[in-house]
């Protein structure tokens, strides 16, 4: 239970942040520091496998969730971003009954590229793509052990900032 401490505090300091920022400061370049509070989905490969020489599919549920995030612009179309979420939980299926379920913290570093560029246009469309370090804890199985390995993936993003001009 302490495990979720470190994380929930620092998710709820991001948020605060984001909060109590002016509008103005979404209104951003080369040089600045910004945070974004959205929506984060967690989608695992469609076709999770099977067991028992293919009897039993396996599928592993999709999870949508609130997430924060930090980023640094080092130049007007290209920038950093490092996300944090609170854990995201996910159903284990076994040839459609639910059998399992994880928790996991997904931190994601990806290099956004902003074609718009510098802080003249009100719309900033991007495009990210990085890698997620997958953290498992709190392993629930219906009968017997589930002890899932941590991973590293690669990430993709697409969004939109609506900034109002300094």
């Amino acid at each position: 239970m302490r495990k979720a401490a470190l994380p929930t505090l620092f998710v709820t300091t991001v948020a605060a942040a984001a909060m109590m920022t002016s509008s103005q400061a979404f209104a951003y370049g080369a040089g600045d520091f910004f945070t974004r509070v959205g929506v984060a989905k967690v989608a695992p490969t469609s076709d999770n496998g099977s067991l028992a020489n293919g009897a039993l599919s396996v599928d592993v549920q999709d999870k949508t969730d609130f997430a924060f995030t930090l980023g640094y612009r080092f130049h007007d179309k290209v920038g950093v971003e490092l996300l944090a979420a609170l854990p995201f939980e996910h159903d284990i299926h076994l040839n459609g009954d639910n059998i399992a379920s994880t928790k996991h913290l997904p931190p994601t570093l990806t290099l956004q590229y902003y074609p718009l560029g510098g802080t003249q246009s009100r719309v900033q469309p991007y495009v990210g793509a990085g890698i997620n370090y997958t953290f498992f804890s709190d392993e629930e199985l219906t009968i017997g052990d589930l002890d899932l390995d941590d991973s590293w993936g690669a990430a993709g993003q697409v969004g939109v900032d609506l900034c109002k001009r300094r």
